[in-house]
């Protein structure tokens, strides 16, 4: 074998590359010496599947058997010899690639769609390939009406996620799909259209034949031993190649999961740990039972995109995992020199990847490691096929552009040669050895390898805008993100009156990957600013791009940089009327909170057109409904405080969620000019106005009334319905409770249980049963539960500031025939740094409604006297009733207060206080209104102590109190000293107690008292007491608070030593220190909130560091939810478990 330093120069020394770094022309050479003898990917599984049956190249322990081929069967019935194009619009996952397979099962081609195609784009692709179907999965976000307003022709076929989980080998038909093709014929036929990025407008499709999957690539028998790769690549782009190369060389290959997780150093090192493949497996025992061999080869191959590489080497894990790979590969965009030789100096075997939809794979860095380490330059293969067909045309001394010509393996367009738009550099030294540049054109390739065309977003600002705007430009390239440069002309007062159409007009030209935020724009003034042109009158954008390089940079650089929309200017708010400082402030949070998917709704609602009463309404609508976050909120205080010239002294860290409207803002600001920021930022009596607020908030959401108008299932007899379970209706299931109160639920005969309704938020594209599981998996609770009980299962989407809650009819109308209903209210926003009037949209209004959905369902079914009594059981939290101010040392007692005095001063506790009185205002007035008599009914609120890790494996949401407080140590080096005891109530644990409280605590039951509780008895067993009007109030906590809190520093010491965990690894030298000292070292530590997340609650911690929170008595609940007794106190096992947890998440 001769190896070159360059090149390979021999078949023998082809054979030993790997498969990931196999161009199709060393394929061919190969493919001479032993000829792949797959003709097409049917050929190719079918072939698989025959030889090696239990090989896994796509590892799971189910599978689907094409069964979404008898799904779509009737596309091919009327067509049975003509090829039909169907497209398919889905997130990469396990789902895609089932559908894309079943399809080509049929004989189908599969235009893949990528999700953030902007919608002009995927109505194009799909006309102009004549497909006949859409195939869209009921998380998309496209529209059906949408599509069949404007493709009217296009039949869509609309599927349901999870055609891969839950069907056992064993129950499915796997006997051979008749083919009415042979494979030869079929090897030639369209398999898969990709597309462009649409670099001179719209996309191209792109047809990938069969054989460019199969028949042209290697097989490589030898490889499984050897090479086992990990995929970020979505497989509507590179991955969908990865995948059939490793197809082809029977190597397994896993993916990262982008439609669960998204894509951070954390999870990909958690995916990567948690992929094996069975190391006995060979060829030659491939029918070994896959369950009875070890699962601990490892990953060796690592293929991604340069973005996520700049994620990994900026975190120790992430480096870690790359310096355990045997390789670590990258394509689709060029990565950043300086990077690339950090990474690599850390003896990383880093390789760039070159290849395109249009020729498949052409160049890479593979090379002698040992002897070269110039990662980025690409190596052409010596071979009789790439020498004449892969050829570089000289431009300048600088630059080449690759040419490809016909003989090449794979042209997926027509004519004997085709101009890559490509440019590269010639090594200096070494022959057949390129740099990748960039693009002929003006294409920006993002970091992550997305790649868009700014030309006709620019030219839409110039025609469009044109007596403001003379000139614009996009930039973005090897960036996470794009930026806008504007030159303007002399009339610049025009520009701020526009800005919100500006920003609007050109991220509608832009994917959903380079909409532009108003921070990342530069304004120039023509004729103030230099603006390169040719003599032919063209921008020379990459003479303009160095000019202003450094305020690029600094744009990118600087997280709390401005927007210059101002043209540089800014204003004295001292000197602004009362509607111009209101008018910048709707500018100013319409720059940060606008979404480029509802830009007109919520331009509507912030800018100020005409002077009607709706004006003030749109002012007041919360900043969190429009999807405020703690970024967003430092970006507002930023960008005002730079604009308006404000000492930032006088903008305390929580001003935009404090003030969360448009209204409340531009008031704190205008007391600010007056002088009188104090009685702003707290009031003249601030107590008394929250006071006065949850009172009215508490009127506001106290009127009850039918739900929606509905027709009510006929009732059963008496008899029928006390042999059935509960119906119970569950909120909150993707939370850590919900999950836990799911998943014992579950575990309750169907005699007790008979169905749950999980009722989930929308917040993206994933359907409720996949956010439920998400839930269960982050928890650690066993997902299997969920299969095995589907049919007592209903997932809904559900919107709380909806009246009708968003339920479709059929949902409503199986709730509302339900016997014996249960609902149990778990979903409540936990941020403790919400003022009380951000809850009311969605909060208090969702608890509104479900009170009316129960009130109309119970009312209905009470008339026929066909029912069990149904309960309502709200969670609520003892901050609502643990203030100690104007109470001295009273004891709180299991009753309602209807005091607001008694919830502690931050938004939620207050939130929960007003909930509770709604709960006790439809016991007394909204029985009436719906025809029930008190005892049909069980209305409870359950007040929650500190919820905490459940007792298995300790998992506690490290967003929560008292992780955030414990985590904050690697800032400070300290943790504050308690005198009060903690007491946590294991999640887990609480659960069990709801779920025990509702099926056996009814009428006509007796419940003994536990050893815990003394003499007590339960208050619910007798069935005349249960007949009351007044809220069942529990207080549910831990009440076993006998170890300290320097015990448990002491435990979380230990277990840091014992477990080595280097995410605390600043605890071993922690001290317990005043509260006040731990405080100051808070406030001055890292102030970014993303890294820093302890930061969020520090005005929370100073304002109970002044408080004490009161006594509170637990009866009650010793006597009814005696499994509490099981809590115990505190112990170092569990303590290493949550850690351990922490750490994982």
């Amino acid at each position: 074998m001769t190896i070159d330093s360059n090149f390979f120069t021999a078949a023998g020394g082809f054979e030993e590359i790997p498969s990931p770094f196999i161009t199709l022309d060393v394929a061919e050479v190969l493919n001479c010496v032993e000829r792949n003898p797959a003709l097409s990917i049917n050929h190719l599984l079918d072939l698989r599947a025959s030889s090696h049956p239990n090989l896994k190249i796509l590892a799971s322990d189910r599978f689907a058997n094409y069964l979404l081929s008898k799904s779509l069967a009737h596309i091919t019935k009327s067509n049975s010899h003509q090829q039909l194009t169907v497209g398919l619009l889905a997130q990469s996952g396990p789902d895609f690639l089932i559908t894309v397979l079943a399809c080509l099962r049929l004989g189908l081609a599969v235009l893949l769609l990528a999700p953030q195609l902007p919608v002009s784009q995927v109505f194009h692709l799909l006309k102009v390939t004549k497909s006949s179907h859409l195939l869209l999965f009921e998380s998309s976000l496209l529209q059906p009406h949408e599509i069949e307003r404007n493709l009217p022709e296009l039949s869509i076929i609309q599927l349901t996620e999870g055609v891969t989980t839950g069907i056992e080998c064993s129950s499915l038909d796997i006997s051979a799909t008749p083919r009415w093709i042979s494979y030869e014929e079929e090897s030639m036929r369209p398999a898969l259209i990709f597309h462009s990025s649409g670099t001179t407008g719209f996309p191209k499709p792109i047809n990938t034949l069969h054989r460019d999957l199969s028949y042209i690539l290697p097989s490589k028998p030898d490889e499984p031993r050897s090479i086992i790769s990990f995929c970020t690549t979505p497989l509507y782009h590179g991955g969908m190649q990865d995948l059939f190369r490793s197809l082809n060389a029977l190597s397994p290959i896993f993916f990262f999961p982008l439609h669960l997780l998204p894509v951070t150093p954390e999870n990909i090192c958690r995916a990567v740990q948690a992929c094996s493949i069975p190391s006995e497996l060979s060829l030659d025992n491939a029918d070994r039972a896959m369950s009875n061999v070890l699962l601990s080869t490892p990953i060796n191959v690592f293929l991604t995109v340069p973005y996520i590489l700049r994620l990994m080497k900026a975190t120790p894990d992430g480096l870690s995992l790359l310096r355990k790979m045997k390789y670590v590969c990258f394509g689709g965009a060029s990565l950043e020199e300086e990077l690339g030789d950090e990474i690599s100096r850390e003896g990383i075997k880093l390789v760039s990847r070159y290849g395109s939809s249009e020729f498949g794979y052409l160049l890479n860095s593979y090379r002698d490691f040992e002897r070269d380490h110039e990662w980025n330059w690409l190596r052409e293969s010596l071979t009789p096929i790439g020498e004449h067909t892969r050829t570089f045309k000289r431009l300048t001394d600088r630059t080449h552009e690759l040419v490809i010509t016909r003989g090449w393996p794979q042209m997926a367009l027509g004519g004997d040669f085709y101009e890559t738009g490509d440019l590269f550099e010639s090594h200096p030294i070494k022959t057949r050895t390129w740099k990748y540049l960039g693009r002929a054109d003006d294409v920006i390739v993002l970091s992550n390898g997305e790649k868009l065309n700014p030309n006709r977003a620019e030219d839409t600002l110039k025609v469009e805008f044109k007596n403001i705007i003379s000139s614009a430009l996009i930039f973005g390239a090897r960036r996470t993100h794009c930026g806008l440069l504007v030159l303007l002309n002399q009339k610049t007062e025009l520009w701020r009156a526009d800005w919100a159409d500006i920003i609007e007009r050109v991220n509608q030209e832009l994917p959903s990957f380079a909409q532009i935020w108003p921070e990342m724009i530069i304004s120039l003034e023509s004729g103030a600013d230099p603006w390169p042109m040719s003599s032919k009158g063209l921008e020379q954008r990459q003479q303009i791009l160095d000019l202003y390089s450094r305020r690029i940079d600094e744009l990118y650089t600087s997280s709390s940089s401005s927007s210059e929309a101002d043209n540089g200017s800014s204003k004295d708010y001292r000197y602004l009327t009362p509607e111009d400082l209101k008018t910048f402030v709707r500018d100013t949070v319409a720059q940060t909170l606008v979404d480029s998917d509802q830009v007109r709704v919520r331009k509507a609602s912030l800018k100020n057109q005409d002077a009607d009463a709706s004006v003030d309404q749109n002012d007041d609508r919360d900043f969190f409904e429009m999807g405020l976050n703690s970024l967003k909120a430092i970006r507002i205080k930023t960008n005002m405080q730079k604009a308006l010239n404000i000492d930032a002294k006088l903008l305390p860290m929580n001003l935009v969620y404090e003030n969360a409207t448009v209204s409340r803002l531009t008031n704190y600001l205008l007391g600010l000019k007056e002088q009188r920021s104090a009685t702003i930022q707290h009031l003249d009596n601030p107590r008394k106005a929250a006071h006065a607020l949850m009172s009215a908030l508490t009127d506001k959401f106290s009127h009850f009334q039918n739900f929606v108008p509905q027709t009510v299932a006929p009732a059963r007899e008496l008899s029928d319905c006390l042999e059935t379970g509960h119906t119970v209706i569950l909120t909150g299931s993707t939370g850590s409770l919900g999950a836990h109160i799911l998943n014992e639920l579950l575990k309750e005969p169907a005699q007790n249980v008979q169905s749950v309704v999980c009722l989930v938020r929308k917040t993206d594209h994933k359907t409720p049963r996949v956010r439920v599981l998400e839930s269960f998996e982050k928890r650690m609770i066993n997902t299997s539960i969920l299969e095995a009980n589907e049919n007592r299962l209903r997932f809904c989407h559900f919107d709380l500031s909806d009246e009708s809650l968003g339920l479709c009819d059929d949902d409503i109308a199986f709730i509302m025939g339900s016997d014996r209903l249960v609902v149990i209210h778990a979903a409540w926003t936990v941020d403790f740094l919400k003022p009380l009037s951000s809850f009311g949209a969605q909060n208090l209004r969702g608890l509104q409604s479900l009170l009316n959905l129960f009130g109309q369902s119970v009312g209905a079914r009470s008339s026929t006297n066909a029912q069990r009594r149904a309960k309502f059981i709200f969670c609520s939290s003892l901050s609502s009733v643990s203030n100690r101010h104007d109470h001295d040392n009273e004891l709180v007692e299991e009753i309602m207060t209807h005091d607001p005095k008694r919830a502690i001063e931050i938004g939620y506790a207050q939130s929960k206080w007003v909930a509770e009185e709604i709960c006790d205002r439809f016991l007394k007035i909204g029985l009436n209104q719906f025809g029930i008599d008190c005892s049909d009914v069980e209305l409870t609120v359950m007040r929650l102590g500190q919820l905490s890790g459940d007792l298995i494996n300790g998992v506690w949401n490290t967003t929560e109190y008292w992780p955030l407080l414990i985590s904050s140590c690697r800032f400070t080096g300290c943790l504050p000293t308690l005198e009060k005891n903690p007491s946590w109530l294991p999640v887990d644990i609480c659960a069990k107690a709801m779920v025990k409280y509702v099926i056996t605590l009814t009428p006509n039951t007796h419940t003994e008292s536990d050893e815990s509780s003394g003499n007590e008895t339960s208050s619910r067993n007798d069935d005349s007491k249960l007949v009351t009007e007044d809220v069942n109030v529990y207080h549910v906590f831990n009440t076993d608070t006998t170890v300290s809190w320097d015990k448990i520093v002491e435990m979380i010491r230990e277990e840091v030593k014992t477990q080595q965990l280097t995410f605390f690894e600043s605890i071993g030298d922690i001290r317990l220190v005043e509260t006040s000292e731990w405080l100051e070292k808070l406030s001055a530590s890292e102030s970014d909130p993303e890294l820093n997340p302890s930061r969020k609650l520090l005005e929370v911690w100073k304002a109970q560091n002044v408080h004490e929170n009161a006594r509170i008595q637990s009866r009650r609940a010793r006597a009814d939810l005696p499994i509490l007794a099981k809590c115990g106190p505190i112990t170092q096992d569990w303590i290493g478990k949550m850690l351990k947890a922490m750490v994982l998440e």
